[in-house]
């Protein structure tokens, strides 16, 4: 027969909860966990919150940034000065097209509209105007609705 003093028995416990414990964690991060970390990233003069292991890469002959990564996000800036479209609306119809169609969402931005492609709840575009009209910024995922409100969100104007 096997007997044990208590700090043997204190340390084994101890041991098993640390090891319950540290499981916990680990299954919480991969498996239960959505929460996307965030990082401040400039385009053109427009700041957006974006996915921190986005890299963003310009498009040949295009306005778009595109990242690649975990999450399909597009950055899509404009203003009125340095622009081909005459105004926000013109800049709007290129980006939002016939296939999208509008969506309210209660916690968004007043100065934003969100667009969802053919009713799926995870291609979601959203544009942001400033309040003058001459800048926007289309922040767009593959990656959901939250992930597009946060971008949409943190979208700060220069002065």
């Amino acid at each position: 027969m096997v007997v044990m003093d208590n700090k043997s028995l204190i340390l084994i416990i101890v041991g098993l909860g640390a090891c319950l414990l540290a499981t916990g964690f680990m299954y919480d991060y991969f498996f239960v966990s959505n929460t996307v970390f965030m990082k401040n990233q400039t385009f053109e003069d427009i700041n957006v919150s974006v996915p921190s292991e986005s890299i963003f890469f310009k498009n040949p002959n295009s306005d778009m940034y595109s990242s690649g990564g975990a999450y399909g996000v597009w950055v899509i800036p404009f203003n009125l000065n340095n622009s081909t479209y005459s105004s926000v609306d013109d800049f709007q119809n290129e980006f939002i097209k016939e296939d999208m169609s509008q969506v309210n969402i209660s916690n968004l931005n007043a100065n934003a509209k969100a667009f969802v492609l053919n009713n799926s709840k995870n291609d979601v575009a959203i544009i942001v105007v400033n309040n003058e009209s001459n800048m926007a910024v289309i922040v767009r995922t593959t990656n959901g609705l939250d992930l597009a409100v946060k971008m949409a969100n943190s979208v700060i104007f220069p002065n």
